[in-house]
């Protein structure tokens, strides 16, 4: 694979306080995805939000040429 393109948020989702509350235990946030693919030797390329986006999302494109 030598492009990742992800759409997520920047923020990631709200977290619960514990294994009952609504919410994620441990949330995934755009630069966690990147810092993950960047130890697989993947480049960020760009991350794009406002005003391209609405909200906290956030798009990144990382290559690994």
């Amino acid at each position: 694979m030598s492009h990742v393109v992800s759409l997520n948020s920047r923020k990631g989702k709200r977290v619960a306080q514990d294994e009952h509350d609504l919410g994620v235990l441990d949330p995934v946030t755009s630069s966690r995805i990147v810092a993950m693919f960047e130890a697989h030797g993947y480049t960020l390329r760009g991350a794009y939000n406002s005003p391209l986006l609405a909200g906290a999302g956030e798009l990144v494109v990382l290559s690994r040429i």
